[in-house]
């Protein structure tokens, strides 16, 4: 499962589905045909009932290469009128992973060659009449959506020490690594230093933060769709991954797998083994891709990357299925290839990545038209900003009318958190709100469930919400032992720090405060909620030694001036929290027996927590 961790994997453009037994779509007219395909070459799926003759026509060849006839008679009956020379296997014999490619049908897809006398459509249309045919499809061409004029050029070591004057200069030195281009690598720490000191602070992936959690794990293996990635770059050779029973260069299919040579994955627009990157047409975006990815992190050198691991943990592996080449013109068949090897060597997850779009560009719109005939998504869901109102609205619905999307996912609630959206797109679409988005990181997508919206809208908050949320921050037995503490008004300062490192678990506290009915909520102004107070808070009693915690009454003048001194404050913070602590205690004693149940009854009984300066609020000077 740790696969699905990393998902900026550059596999980028429009291909079959190459782990599933899913149909392609026949020719045909209408915007779904392709413009472009190479000519003297379809690929055609076959059906069931053929497999066994296909099966031998296969044997006769070597790991079932290329043969001049199928062996089926009325197939071989059209390639002997077009000129037919070469039927072969799609995706080559391959006896470790050949049970999976026969469970999903992918053995019947064969591409055929003929000569010039017929076009693609007629092979195909005479193909398409026999009852052995299941689908034909076109060898569809692809082509880099990329600026000539704008090719990647390397970092000279001029401009380098450039960068690391001004970086100086901006006295910014708290980076985590110590890679030559992170402190440049604004959207992954984003220190507000750059473009003249207009860029925004914090805005980035928080990719610091994600550090704190994982570097990288070596048994990724995520494959880049793209140009060929510079193997023997310094900042990746050590994450690239190897394929261990294979000679590179190699002429020979030393592994079986139907590949020769390769070591490092395959360059799929010429069949072989080497994988190419200087081409005078590259643009270096393969290996761009897979630096983002996986270039070592803390080496010195270069850049800093998601999950490049470090040089105490390998990050994870790079494999290059190379579908592109200088001004060479790739297609279908080398797509479907490169995804297969992708999932017969380790990766197990294919994510399609477009360009975001305006329902007003109609081209854009038509290649998604064109991308959802080639792959056949499970599933489209279309992302808006809830804060765009009307405009959120207009581009649910012109997307559906367009593609027919399955559900929503609705950003930026916490900027509109009644969500008044979500009603006009369900209205408009009929389609379902499945997810929202509160905030920024991974783990503030949520399912939505709209009896809670409407709840918020009515003013009645969203409990359930709110029990969910603080459910995951305790467990049975410590939710039972505060609760016996607050029945019993023997809440310690250990407790309170607790509390405190709990609620801010929960997310922000504006957010949880449009949970809370509108009577519950009254007097808790969130804007008033200072976080650096908090973290004070929580440094005081941290200085304390557990005596203390467990006594405060104990906590003379000296022993608060030892606190301060150890946490970096004044006595006066010391004080201010001593006083909060004592208000909360008064509130839990007042409380009837019965009615505390975790941190929900807490916040209940707390209408008055702005009077509360020491539990975090913003301090006022009067």
């Amino acid at each position: 499962m740790k696969n699905y961790l990393y998902g900026i994997f550059a596999i980028a453009f429009l291909a079959f589905t190459a782990c599933t037994n899913e149909e392609l779509p026949t020719p045909g007219t209408g915007p779904d045909t392709p413009a472009e395909h190479k000519s003297g070459e379809i690929l055609v799926k076959f059906s069931p009932y053929v497999s066994e003759i296909l099966d031998k026509t296969a044997a006769a060849t070597r790991s079932g290469g290329p043969a001049t006839r199928s062996g089926i008679l009325s197939v071989d009956e059209v390639l002997d009128i077009v000129g037919g020379y070469q039927i072969e296997r799609v995706f080559p014999v391959d006896g470790r992973n050949e049970e999976r490619t026969r469970e999903s049908e992918l053995h019947l897809w064969y591409v055929v060659r003929f000569g010039d006398d017929y076009s693609a459509e007629e092979v195909a249309e005479k193909l398409s009449a026999l009852g052995e045919v299941q689908h034909v499809n076109l060898n569809r061409t692809i082509r880099r959506a990329y600026n000539a004029g704008k090719k990647a050029m390397p970092l000279t070591r001029e401009a380098l020490a450039a960068m690391q004057r001004a970086t100086r200069a901006a006295g910014d030195t708290g980076y985590p690594f110590n890679d030559e281009l992170l402190p440049m690598q604004w959207h992954l720490i984003n220190r507000g230093n750059l473009f003249g000191e207009k860029s925004i602070v914090d805005a980035d992936v928080q990719c610091e933060e994600a550090w704190k959690s994982s570097t990288g794990d070596k048994s990724i293996i995520v494959a880049v769709l793209d140009e060929g990635v510079m193997v023997e770059h310094p900042d990746l050779k050590n994450n690239m991954w190897v394929n261990e029973g294979e000679v590179y260069r190699s002429k020979q299919d030393n592994d079986g797998n139907g590949y020769k040579g390769d070591v490092y994955g395959y360059n799929f627009v010429f069949d072989t083994g080497v994988i190419s990157w200087d081409d005078v047409s590259d643009t270096g975006h393969g290996t761009h891709v897979a630096g983002v990815i996986a270039a070592q992190n803390n080496n010195g050198i270069g850049i800093s990357s998601i999950a490049g691991g470090n040089a105490d943990i390998p990050g994870v592996k790079i494999m290059s299925c190379q579908i592109f080449s200088g001004n060479a013109v790739s297609n279908s068949l080398a797509t479907v290839r490169a995804i297969k090897y992708a999932a017969d060597h380790g990766n197990d997850m294919v994510f399609l990545d477009t360009a975001g779009r305006l329902h007003i560009d109609e081209a854009l719109m038509d290649e998604l038209k064109a991308v959802k005939a080639e792959v056949k998504p499970s599933e489209i869901l279309l992302v808006v900003d809830a804060m765009t109102g009307q405009d959120a609205v207009n581009a649910a619905k012109a997307f559906d009318e367009a593609l027919g999307i399955d559900g929503v996912l609705l950003t930026k609630l916490d900027g509109d958190a009644r969500g008044g959206a979500a009603l006009s797109i369900r209205a408009a679409t009929g389609k379902p709100i499945k997810f929202v988005g509160t905030g920024e990181k991974l783990d503030m997508i949520e399912p939505f469930h709209p009896d809670r919206m409407a709840s918020r809208i009515l003013g009645m908050g969203d409990m359930l919400t709110f029990i969910e949320k603080a459910e995951q921050q305790y467990d049975e037995k410590q939710a039972r032992k505060l609760e016996e503490k607050l029945r019993k008004n023997r809440l310690t300062l250990s407790d309170y720090l607790d509390q405190l490192e709990q609620l801010q678990n929960m997310g922000d506290l504006s957010q949880i405060a449009d949970m809370l009915p509108a009577g519950m909520a009254k007097g808790f102004d969130a804007s008033q909620i200072d976080e650096k107070q908090m973290a004070h808070n929580k440094a005081i009693i941290r200085s304390m030694t557990p005596q203390e915690r467990e006594n405060p009454q104990i906590l003379n003048a000296s022993r608060k001036k030892r606190i301060a001194a150890g946490c970096g404050l004044e006595v006066v913070d010391v004080n201010r929290l001593l006083k909060s602590f004592e208000m909360l205690q008064q509130m839990t004693k007042a409380m009837t027996k019965g009615k505390l149940r975790g941190l929900g009854g807490m916040m209940g009984g707390m209408p008055n927590m702005n009077r509360m300066h020491g539990f975090g609020r913003k301090k006022r000077l009067k």
